[in-house]
């Protein structure tokens, strides 16, 4: 479970990419990745990033393939890289090895499920950003509506309309769906912290409504993690600051000073966290459990994290051409 990771644009390498669809063998990474003592970095040798993983180990993520030009997604496992085809973003990987995300048909985004190696095409009208162990999918209405409009895709096909809610970014095994600053379960939506809550833990800050509460992602407990960005919002060094929700109340992760967000929280707890300066001249991942934020490297981005403690992403600035997906795992 994860949320929605923004189109990227990779840089054109060589050309003669395989067939989509087949699978290749990763080459050496072309540059060590950058990893904190007590982390290995592996690059999955693609210009590109990594956007989810799920606990069997499963990547999946879109940029330039070995060999190819062009967008494509792709699907690594084991050191074995697999095709998805040109214009296809995964942002999502389910336990069951069922991906979704967005491709191009014609010229109009579609959503898509892929699962038993077929795509199923989710029309222009939903674009998926997250899908739960049993199959059931969120995600959103096209840009181009003049509505936003949050959906859920059962695992049986029927669509829900997410009332009271205008974006869907993460699902899980119970059915709560959390977009913006609410969660949604069977009709129902409830804030996740409210502006007094807020003002008790940052009273530093100007907080006058939720309308800047970001949710990151939320776990099979019902534990959500946040982020907060008071306003108004300087061009360089934006103050956000990254927190969590639980049965035991909110808490502030307080991870330095800067730009920190929030992005996954796995099924004990841990928070993954991307912390920014101005211009990129830190990019750190951290990982945040009880109370101690640790780093795992200080020059990535990081997407996803799985409960085996396996981060993904990718290394280099957000906008750099030398942008490559990359796994992190414990040493």
């Amino acid at each position: 479970m994860r949320k929605f990771t923004a189109g990227l644009v990779a840089v054109p390498v060589l050309l003669g990419l395989p067939a989509p669809g087949t699978a290749q063998a990763a080459p050496a990474a072309p540059a060590p990745a950058a990893a904190a003592s007590g982390w290995t970095a592996v690059d999955l040798g693609v210009a590109g990033t990594a956007t989810a993983v799920n606990d069997r180990g499963v990547v999946v993520g879109s940029g330039t393939l070995p060999g190819g030009t062009g967008v494509h997604g792709f699907r690594w496992s084991a050191g074995r890289l697999t095709d998805l085809g040109a214009d296809v973003e995964p942002q999502d990987v389910n336990d069951r090895g069922e991906i979704v995300g967005t491709r191009w048909v014609g010229d109009a985004v579609h959503g898509f499920l892929r699962t038993g190696g077929a795509f199923v095409d989710l029309g222009p009208d939903f674009l998926p950003t997250a899908i739960n162990d049993r199959g059931d999918v969120v995600g959103n209405s096209g840009y181009d509506q003049p509505v936003r409009t949050a959906r859920l895709r059962t695992s049986t096909g029927e669509f829900v309309t997410l009332k009271g809610l205008q974006h869907a970014s993460d699902v899980n095994q119970h059915r709560q769906v959390l977009g913006g600053d609410s969660v949604w379960r069977d009709g129902r939506v409830s804030r996740i912290v409210t502006p007094a809550v807020l003002h008790a833990l940052y009273p530093e800050q100007l907080t006058n409504d939720q309308e800047h509460v970001t949710g990151g992602s939320l776990n099979d407990a019902g534990r959500i993690v946040a982020t907060y960005q008071p306003m108004p919002m300087p061009v360089c060094d934006p103050t956000r600051l990254p927190f969590a929700v639980s049965k035991a109340g909110v808490r502030d992760l307080g991870i330095g000073e800067g730009d920190a967000t929030a992005v996954d929280v796995d099924a004990a707890g841990r928070v993954l966290v991307n912390r920014v300066q101005c211009q990129f001249s830190v990019q750190e991942v951290h990982l945040w459990h009880q109370g101690v934020a640790e780093r795992i490297t200080d020059r990535g981005t990081a997407e996803d994290v799985n409960d085996r403690q396996v981060v993904v992403g990718s290394t280099g600035s957000p906008y750099s051409s030398e942008r490559h997906a990359v796994l992190w795992h414990r040493s």
